[in-house]
This record gives structure tokens, C-alpha cells and sequence, in this order.
């Protein structure tokens, strides 16, 4: 039967302990290369690798987990770590008080995927650390904001990799994003011509400012030219011109 653990405690040595707006967060220094037992965490909680490096294993999936890796554990996940490198330190955020009635309240595909988290996750995770190393009157409040910001660049990410239509485009457009460009294009054109300027298309490129398959405005646009007359580089002529001599010519050969 795995070791169950109550939120905050962990298997090695505990070197930090704190409970700042809503959260259990926790340093825990392992100082030698070791195997730990099956266990599991009753309170869901990222994990942040600060130094050194060990793998975990849930069931069949083995992750190795190197410094700047954050991983994610749902509550109740049972698994296993083996500690790769000497003085291994990690930083353990706890969802716990409020923040587990605000994860009840969203969606099962909402929460974050078990296992690491994508670069730009952990990147938030380690701004956590820092506001905490500098803890002062604003950092409650600050590291609220820190972690609604770390739940929704976890669903961002999780969305991204599942792919599907951007979050921009509205359902009612009905516009796959492949065809996204090519749909613009022709109500533009049909709108020209004298049909209605309020179609879904249209509304899309107000909105967004797209022109054709682009999300900027052509080059000669912003340049201050008009439309088809984009200023141009002059060629570079050879030769002789009015005026000017071949290189050549001022150097002529004497003859011997």
C-alpha cells in the first residue's frame, strides 16, 4: 500500500515551509542520490526543480525531471522517484483552502496534464520563488496573480498541443483555419462589389486588422507608398556612366 502524505509534507528534507495566500509552499533539499517509495499526495501540487535532477514514475511513464522542469500531480497520484543527483532541491506549491474549490469549479480538461509542464508554465512557477524570496506587503497579492496566471497558461498550453482553431476566432464564424485566409479573401471581394460589409469574414478582418492571408498591412503600406508602387532599390549599374569613370581609368597602365 503507497505512504500517503498530508499537503506540505514530502519525503526528504524539508527546508522551507510556508502558507501564503492560500498555498502550502514548501523547499525539499535531498542530499544524496536515493530510491523513493511508492507514495501519493492527498492535495494537488506543482513541483519545481531548482538543482540537481530525479526521475518519477507513475505507472508505466517515466519523466526525468532537470533543473527548471515543473511537473504536475493531481490529487491522489500514486508514484515513485529515484534521485539522480546530490542535493537535489525542489519547490512544492500546494493547491490548497480555496484554490481546490476554484480547480472543482473547472472542467476536467481544464485542469493541468499530470506529468511536466510546458516552459512557459514553469517559467511562471519560478516567478513564483522569486516573489517569495522577496517577500514583502504586495506579495500576497502578487503571487494570487501569479498563480491564476500559472492555471491558465497550463490549460493554454494544454489546448495548443490538442490544437484546433485559434481562441480569437469566434464558433459562430463557422471558419476552419485553413481556409481562414482564403474565406476573408472572397467576401472582401464580394463586399467590394456592393454585398453587405457585416458578414463574419468582415467583421474578423476589422477586428483583427488582417489583409488577404496576412496579419499585417503589405509592406508598401507602411512604408508611406501607395498600393502596388512599393519604393524600390535602383540597380546597380556597370560600366561607365555621365560624369564618372571606370575605376580602371584611374589607374591607367604606363607602358614599360
Amino acid at each position: 500500500m503507497p505512504l500517503q502524505l498530508e499537503p506540505g509534507r514530502y519525503l526528504g528534507e524539508t527546508r522551507g515551509h510556508q502558507v501564503v495566500a492560500g498555498l502550502i509552499v514548501t523547499e525539499t533539499l535531498h542530499r544524496f542520490p536515493s530510491q523513493l517509495p511508492l507514495h501519493t499526495h492527498i492535495a494537488p501540487y506543482f513541483c519545481l526543480v531548482l538543482s540537481g535532477a530525479f526521475d518519477e514514475r507513475v505507472g508505466a511513464t517515466l519523466c526525468e525531471a532537470r533543473p527548471g522542469d515543473l511537473l504536475f500531480h493531481p490529487p491522489g497520484e500514486t508514484h515513485t522517484d529515484e534521485i539522480r543527483a546530490a542535493r537535489t532541491l525542489v519547490f512544492n506549491i500546494v493547491l490548497a483552502g480555496s484554490w481546490v474549490g476554484l480547480l472543482g469549479q473547472l472542467e476536467p480538461c481544464r485542469w493541468p496534464r499530470p506529468g511536466r509542464q510546458n516552459a512557459s508554465v514553469a517559467r511562471v512557477a519560478g516567478r513564483i520563488a522569486h516573489e517569495l524570496a522577496a517577500y514583502d506587503s504586495i506579495s500576497d497579492f502578487a503571487i494570487q496573480g501569479l498563480v491564476h496566471t500559472l492555471l491558465a497558461e497550463a490549460d493554454h498550453s494544454r489546448a495548443s498541443s490538442r490544437g484546433g482553431p485559434p481562441r480569437w476566432l469566434p464558433a459562430s464564424a463557422g471558419v476552419h483555419p485553413r481556409t481562414l485566409p482564403q474565406r476573408l479573401r472572397s467576401r472582401g471581394a464580394r463586399s467590394r462589389r456592393g454585398s453587405s460589409c457585416d458578414s463574419p469574414g468582415a467583421r474578423l478582418s476589422r477586428a483583427h486588422g488582417l489583409y488577404g492571408d496576412r496579419l499585417h498591412p503589405p509592406t508598401s503600406h507602411r512604408m508611406g507608398a501607395r498600393p502596388g508602387r512599393a519604393q524600390r532599390r535602383p540597380p546597380r549599374r556597370c560600366g561607365t556612366r555621365r560624369g564618372f569613370r571606370r575605376p580602371g581609368a584611374l589607374h591607367a597602365r604606363v607602358p614599360p
